[in-house]
């Protein structure tokens, strides 16, 4: 009876080793991304014009294979809109909190390309927020926002990575398109992605 449970317990042991070693193979990574982006902001008070701009983000993410991955990114940009009647001046804070999912392509030993979708929430403030005159006066003024949720957007995502870079285990460019759900609202961006 003993030498059954023995044996019972260092096959747990042993198939728990075992499963534990092919758990490992694919780890969490490290994500960092510097993207520019296109946007632009929808409100009851009008839209603003569509700028481009600097955002960066972090994430981490987990292997599923060396094929599939998913992770979470949290990031975040500041912009402030242009002045162009009949468009709505505006200073914009956004922290953004992505889910994505991602499928990878190997095209060789070293370069995949990997393309995904996911969800963006955001938390917004919004400030300095005005409409001019077409002859460039001031129009009509309008009360700051405060941080609150702004919109949920759908995101299309795409990447092309190369392995075993001297500065990361892995690095790329990625496009990207965001479409809101709630707003009337779309983003666009092209960045540079690490993984580590």
């Amino acid at each position: 009876m003993r030498r059954t449970i023995s044996a019972s317990i260092l096959s747990l042991l042993f198939c728990g080793a075992n499963q534990a070693q092919a758990f490992d193979i694919y780890e969490l990574y490290y994500e960092f991304e510097l993207f520019g982006l296109s946007a632009a902001q929808s409100h009851d008070e009008g839209s603003t014009k569509r700028d481009f701009f600097m955002a960066g983000s972090i994430g981490v993410g987990y292997e599923v294979s060396r094929t599939f991955r998913y992770g979470i990114d949290l990031g975040y940009y500041s912009n402030s809109y242009p002045q162009d009647y009949p468009y709505l001046v505006e200073y914009e804070q956004t922290v953004r909190t992505t889910l994505k999912a991602e499928k990878g392509w190997p095209l060789s030993e070293t370069v995949t390309l990997w393309g995904g979708a996911g969800l963006v929430g955001e938390l917004s403030s919004f400030s300095d927020r005005y409409t001019s005159t077409d002859d460039g006066y001031l129009d009509e003024l309008y009360d700051d926002t405060g941080w609150g949720y702004n919109d949920t957007k759908i995101q299309l995502n795409s990447a092309l990575m190369f392995k075993r870079t001297p500065i990361s285990s892995s690095l790329g460019v990625t496009l990207k398109a965001e479409i809101g759900m709630e707003e009337d609202s779309s983003a666009f961006s092209v960045g540079l992605r690490a993984l580590y």
